[in-house]
């Protein structure tokens, strides 16, 4: 049996909450990228290419990520 969809109307305290973001020195800080390339990006395998950017058996591509061939 079929039943109409019905809306939900979600209940607000009425003003709503300021956006919030960090602050700006974990956008412009040296010391912040140089601590996220070290904990975050040197510590897994990162995709930096698709097989179909090989053509033939033998042939590599090299990519540079955070200073590192």
């Amino acid at each position: 049996m079929h039943r109409p969809a019905t809306r939900t109307r979600l209940k607000t305290s009425g003003a709503s909450a300021p956006a919030k973001s960090l602050p700006q020195k974990y956008f412009v800080s040296p010391e912040v990228f140089a601590e996220e390339q070290k904990k975050i990006f040197a510590q897994e395998w990162l995709l930096v290419g698709h097989q179909s950017q090989i053509a033939k058996p033998g042939d590599y591509f090299l990519a540079t990520i955070a200073g590192e061939s």
